[in-house]
């Protein structure tokens, strides 16, 4: 009689652990912290099953931290769980979070490059980034990493990263390279990146770029000096904001970067130019400008003579006065 009691409990007990185990295998049990927006479950290598559940209910994804252990061993992945940072979706179930874990579909993190960014301001960037290992001390040439969003897995090496930065524009430039115009200019990619640069320093609005490139094209082929105000910041700061404005003086000081001493371009790219300023050196606009000047509103006002460039400037001169009061 005791024996039929027992065995009668045991499956009692066995029925009510599989109909639990079955349940939060398909049904979401993941309690909402007050920040699980955010939350993540970051497992490093060497932990294991218990880490693991207890790092679940921190993260707020379960209420028992022995809900998380005991569906593991449910769903065989106990021994399976691979390192990384995890998140789950709002009523997630368990199970798939498991899962992610089992099969290392780890939570990818996001960086902006911005375009214009110099070496010095990306490795900035990277060095301010907590999830990210920052294993170079210095980036390489200027002007060879792509601007772009880029989504990482937390802990990835900076040198992965830019490795990735740096095969994107050289897709890009392989690309417009391949369809370059007949009468393109340039013998040399670094030329290419290195107006480029200086485009997308001299304006942030998309309509003018191929304007400016327009510009500068007709003045190399003139032998004219570019005169770009970015040059002589980079040839003083080499990649850092100046934080002053430029004085005349900088602009008599001669630099190999400052394009009012020096004849054609610069040996070097300024920044790392997007992919639109790079597309207007392939393809400039079909202008006559050959001068350039701030108008007042963050564009540019345009002239094809010095006299029409003078009067444009004496406006800007104006505005900025009028604005100073």
């Amino acid at each position: 009689m005791i024996f039929l009691v027992l065995c009668a409990a045991c499956c009692i007990l066995y029925g009510g652990l599989f109909g639990f185990l079955a349940h939060i295998s398909h049904k979401s049990i993941l309690v909402s912290a007050p920040s699980s927006s955010d939350a993540t479950l970051y497992l490093k290598r060497g932990h294991g099953l218990l880490r693991a559940s207890y790092l679940a209910k921190e993260a707020g994804y379960v209420s028992r931290a022995w809900h998380f252990r005991l569906l593991a061993l449910y769903l065989g992945a106990s021994r399976s769980l691979q390192a990384g940072e995890y998140k789950a979706k709002q009523g997630e179930t368990l199970a798939s979070l498991i899962e992610k874990m089992k099969l290392g579909k780890v939570y990818h993190r996001t960086i902006t490059i911005p375009e214009g960014l110099s070496n010095k301001q990306i490795q900035s960037l990277l060095e301010k980034n907590t999830f990210i290992e920052m294993d170079v001390s210095s980036l390489a040439e200027e002007g060879i990493y792509a601007p772009n969003t880029y989504h990482f897995p937390r802990g990835v090496q900076a040198s992965t990263l830019l490795s990735i930065m740096r095969q994107n524009q050289e897709e890009i430039l392989d690309t417009l390279w391949g369809n370059k115009p007949v009468d393109f200019i340039f013998s040399s990619k670094k030329e290419v990146l290195t107006l480029a640069s200086i485009i997308e320093k001299e304006t942030a609005i998309a309509g003018e770029r191929t304007l400016i490139a327009g510009v500068f094209i007709n003045r190399l082929k003139k032998k004219m000096r570019l005169q770009s105000d970015p040059t002589i910041i980079y040839g003083i700061t080499k990649g850092l904001p100046l934080k002053r404005a430029l004085t005349r003086k900088d602009v008599r000081t001669k630099t190999d970067y400052n394009t009012y001493r020096i004849k054609g371009l610069p040996p070097t790219p300024i920044a790392n130019p997007g992919l639109e300023s790079i597309r207007s050196v392939f393809y400039p606009g079909a202008v006559d400008y050959l001068y350039f000047v701030a108008d007042g509103k963050g564009g540019h006002a345009f002239a094809k003579t010095y006299e029409e460039h003078l009067v444009n400037v004496r406006v800007w001169r104006a505005y900025k006065k009028e604005t100073q009061k």
